[in-house]
């Protein structure tokens, strides 16, 4: 999904499933505000990632992975023990707070 000797998914393909299709409240997620492209979940207030164009999918309890095709990053964090309540969520603020200070 980003630029990189291992990229299979081609720029144009990217930009069409980052294209929004959906923004309002989420039933599923007790009426947060999220934004979805055509595949994936788009950045928005609850779940920014690393900024506008980021692209991937949020789970239950704090697992996050993403795209972020301007900075090169493709990220991805999944726990062993699920974070209770909705996001956001420290640990997971912490990291990408940390990836965006390396940038």
């Amino acid at each position: 999904m980003v630029d990189g000797p291992l990229r299979v998914v081609s720029s144009a393909s990217v930009d069409r499933v980052r294209h929004q299709q959906v923004h309002g409240p989420e039933e599923v997620l007790v009426d947060q505000p999220t934004r979805f492209g055509t595949v994936f979940g788009l950045a928005s207030l609850r779940q920014p990632m690393l900024g506008p164009g980021s692209f991937g999918h949020d789970g239950l309890g704090g697992h996050l992975a993403f795209a972020h095709p301007v900075s090169g990053i493709a990220f991805a964090f999944l726990t062993n023990r699920p974070i209770p309540g909705p996001t956001p969520h420290t640990r997971l603020w912490r990291l990408l707070l940390a990836v965006a200070a390396a940038l």
